[in-house]
């Protein structure tokens, strides 16, 4: 089983890939947001273990995934060098993957700034409530975290998404994973 995860900053195209991705072979499509929409109207983000809810439920569906076994997933994460809270999400998946003997797999997807801007106010990005949709809110999340920097080891493949398209980049994905 291959558990992959899309990372990057905010609008570079990590559920748009990961959509290509599951028309490319079977896979299961898990969007951070999922577990976000649904928590978000119980427990708000002012909540102080707001984001621990999240990842913990996160980890939980993962997991699931990963003992049952029964086919590969994808799952998109925003990711920040300087969250503690998302490496040790990282570090846990990548328990789970020892675990369960499941193959990680991330996969970081940058873009340059000028980009980024652009996806961010993209009408596609409205249908879930939890998606940055203007630069306002982008650029006060990157003066709070540094969304630029993938995280660092061997496993890890960066592609720049700035000219290439969503389909061209799940391939090159798939070439990555299943080649």
């Amino acid at each position: 089983m291959n558990i992959i995860i899309l990372l990057g900053p905010p609008g570079v195209g990590k559920l748009t890939v990961a959509n290509e991705l599951t028309k490319l072979r079977k896979i299961a499509l898990f969007d951070n947001h999922q577990v976000i929409d649904m928590v978000e109207p119980i427990v708000t983000r002012e909540y102080k273990g707001f984001g621990r809810l999240v990842y913990d439920t996160q980890l939980k569906v993962i997991e699931a995934a990963a003992e049952y076994g029964e086919q590969d997933i994808v799952f998109t994460f925003a990711f920040s060098i300087d969250e503690t809270a998302g490496i040790e999400l990282l570090r846990s998946i990548e328990k789970i993957g020892e675990n369960y003997s499941a193959r990680i797999h991330l996969i970081y997807l940058s873009c340059d700034q000028a980009e980024l801007e652009r996806r961010v106010l993209e009408l596609s990005r409205h249908h879930t409530h939890g998606k940055i949709k203007d630069m306002e809110s982008l650029r006060k999340l990157a003066d709070q975290y540094d969304l630029k920097t993938p995280p660092q080891g061997e496993n890890v493949t960066i592609i720049d998404t700035t000219t290439v398209s969503a389909q061209e980049t799940a391939k090159q994905i798939e070439k990555v994973i299943y080649s």
